[in-house]
């Protein structure tokens, strides 16, 4: 969302298979300028550093590796869309170019500037 995860060697993150909710973890096994590699299956599987999405796979859902942080990241990111939403601010592309930083200042000016419903 925000800026670029740290990835370092032996960190261990969690792996997302697709579209499942279940996790699993794994350990950093390479760590390059855009990608990072985790050893699954005897094999190295290759991810995009910042977005943490498998960097070979183009249709589908891809698997994914995440840090806790990313995580909580993504959370406070749609908690923030959600409270745009009840803010009147609708879209369907539920801001994802935003950062969290940037939603929490936007819903704080548009909170505070709300005029009351009488």
């Amino acid at each position: 969302m925000s800026t670029a995860p740290n990835f370092h060697l032996g960190q261990a993150v969690l792996f997302f298979e697709g579209r499942r909710r279940e996790s699993r973890q794994v350990e950093i096994s390479r760590v390059g300028r855009t990608n990072v590699g985790v050893q699954m299956y005897g094999r190295e599987r290759v991810f995009n550093a910042r977005t943490g999405l498998d960097a070979r796979h183009r249709i589908g859902d891809p698997d994914r590796i995440a840090t806790p942080e990313m995580l909580a990241e993504e959370k406070r990111h749609a908690d923030l869309v959600e409270q745009l939403r009840r803010l009147g601010i609708i879209t369907y592309g539920g801001f994802r170019d935003w950062s969290a930083g940037t939603l929490g200042e936007v819903y704080r000016l548009l909170d505070e500037n709300r005029i009351p419903r009488t």
